[in-house]
């Protein structure tokens, strides 16, 4: 069974490390949640590159989730697609990535909130299996993300989200120093990029985050996932 790993492990454009060798070196340290998030593709290109980091993942039974484009997470065989909130709405990405894989949106403040309870409230086909909420703090990954919330901002949204049984995962700027008051705040995991693929040894980087996360227990996905993506 697929389940909410308590470390998302997000690839990001690099020169001198490829998205592939990312994912690798994040699951070969424990990780088993990636995110690939690569800009500027056409979906032929990232549909490719999302295969190769599938394949170069299996041997870890990581899930595997496509950045931005339910097309290429179909295409690729993927577990499941984030979606931002200039994307596909959840309901599109559905139809597009089936039943059985994952969809995560991107929360950044009450509006999103309510955007999600409208879409989902008694429609299955719509449903939104996680969500990533912040952004934490600035960071320099993603040049145009929403103001930072900080953990305050973090623990109010989780604290509304309460009756949509929704698992949220923190993200932006997120140090492994930040865990221990994030799992108090009610997140159930964090979301990293720059922490782990540019530190001087991102195998260290992934186990730190681990073991600061280590009090948090993986959440069974819906049952779906088990006749869904492999």
């Amino acid at each position: 069974m697929n389940r909410l790993k308590s470390l998302h492990a997000i690839t990001q454009d690099l020169p001198h490390r490829s998205h592939v060798e990312q994912a690798t070196m994040a699951c070969e340290a424990g990780a088993r949640w990636v995110q690939l998030r690569a800009k500027g593709l056409e979906v032929a290109d990232y549909a490719e590159l999302a295969r190769e980091v599938v394949a170069a993942t299996r041997p870890f039974g990581a899930v595997v989730i496509v950045n931005d484009q339910p097309e290429v997470a179909a295409l690729a065989g993927a577990h499941g697609v984030h979606l931002g909130k200039e994307d596909a709405s959840p309901a599109e990405a559905r139809r597009i990535v089936g039943a059985g894989r994952i969809i995560g949106v991107t929360v950044n403040g009450d509006d999103d909130l309510e955007r999600i309870e409208r879409i989902t409230t008694g429609c299955d086909t719509t449903r939104v299996d996680y969500a990533g909420v912040g952004p934490f703090r600035a960071t320099t990954t993603k040049p145009r993300h929403a103001p930072p919330i900080g953990l305050a901002g973090i623990a109010r949204l989780i604290e509304r989200a309460r009756p949509l049984n929704l698992p949220m995962v923190a993200i932006g700027g997120i140090t492994p120093r930040d865990c221990h008051g994030l799992i108090a705040a009610g997140t159930r995991g964090v979301a990293v990029a720059s922490a782990i693929n540019e530190a001087a040894n991102p195998q260290a980087a992934v186990r730190s985050f681990l073991h600061a996360l280590g009090s948090l227990e993986p959440i069974a996905m819906p049952l779906e996932l088990e006749r869904g993506a492999r």
